[in-house]
């Protein structure tokens, strides 16, 4: 018997907005803690069915799939249940979007791509929100030639379908403090002019794929590193870096400082920083000469 069968709702008080708003800010900075305050908020509003999803959804991120799964089915029977979602008003419509997105959060996750496929296929119209460059990953997945008749070339495409660490390092040259400062493209964050790219680079791969992952999204895992100064974000100084990767792979999406993420895991790499003192002296060669070097062009012309 379900948890809930033996209760009567009560659907005039079983939420609180200001605190599931507080718990939300948390959610994609903070993970752990916003797990930590949607239990302590779920002991006191058990049927606030929004928060059962949002929570859901951050069991997702932190990889705890079965707990997940069992929250979305609890999900699933308070919305069959509670008589304030039976009409198809904006909250009803809201509700059960969320539900469908996160399942399908949790079907990519659990690397069940045909199910993914089917609820989505049965509920396109309802989640258009889901981009194209997602279907295109879990059509690739099970073995469907999509690449040129159904989806334009890009760049998360490409990678897809054909793994280069070439390409990635030319996307993340936006991302080089030489780049930003001397072809006068605007990027959000950028690495320091001296850091040790491929040196640092080489150390993350050690720990890439591993279990200091969290999932964003339908297929990226995210890693962080610390590393002292290692850039800039938004006018700050960043101790911290980002490394986004293709779901359980080595596959490189992309990589750039952070600012503060505190609650993250992260892998610390300051006794690389340590060690690049020693040879401080000798000039380094920046991301964008080495691209301009393996190509061949002359920034002087």
């Amino acid at each position: 018997m379900n948890e809930f069968e033996s209760r009567k709702l009560d659907t005039r008080k079983y939420f609180d907005t200001y605190e599931f708003d507080r718990i939300i800010k948390l959610c994609k900075s903070y993970p752990n803690r916003a797990k930590d305050c949607f239990e302590k908020y779920l002991e006191r509003y058990p049927t606030d069915l929004q928060a059962r999803i949002q929570y859901a959804s951050i069991l997702i991120t932190l990889s705890n799939y079965e707990d997940a799964e069992k929250e979305l089915e609890l999900s699933k029977y308070l919305l069959s249940k509670k008589s304030v979602f039976k009409e198809d008003n904006y909250k009803t419509r809201k509700t059960k979007h969320e539900l469908l997105y996160n399942t399908l959060r949790l079907y990519a996750y659990q690397n069940k791509a045909n199910e993914f496929l089917s609820l989505y296929f049965e509920n396109c119209n309802f989640l258009r929100d889901v981009k194209p460059d997602v279907v295109f990953y879990f059509r690739s997945l099970v073995g469907e030639k999509v690449a040129t008749k159904n989806y334009m070339p890009s760049y998360i495409r490409s990678q897809i379908i054909d793994y280069s660490e070439d390409r990635f390092l030319d996307h993340v040259k936006k991302h080089d403090a030489d780049f930003n400062e001397n072809d006068r493209e605007i990027s959000s964050s950028f690495f320091k002019a001296d850091f040790p790219f491929e040196k640092v680079l080489e150390e993350a791969k050690k720990v890439i794929p591993s279990d200091k992952k969290r999932n964003r999204g339908f297929y990226s895992n995210v890693y962080t590193f610390k590393y002292d100064e290692c850039g800039r974000s938004s006018n700050k100084i960043c101790n911290f870096f980002r490394i986004v990767t293709l779901n359980n792979s080595d596959h490189f999406i992309t990589m750039y400082p952070i600012s503060v993420e505190e609650d993250m895991e992260y892998t610390d790499l300051n006794y690389m920083n340590e060690k690049e003192e020693d040879y401080s002296k000798v000039k380094r060669i920046s991301m964008i000469d080495r691209f301009n070097k393996r190509y061949g062009i002359n920034r002087g012309e």
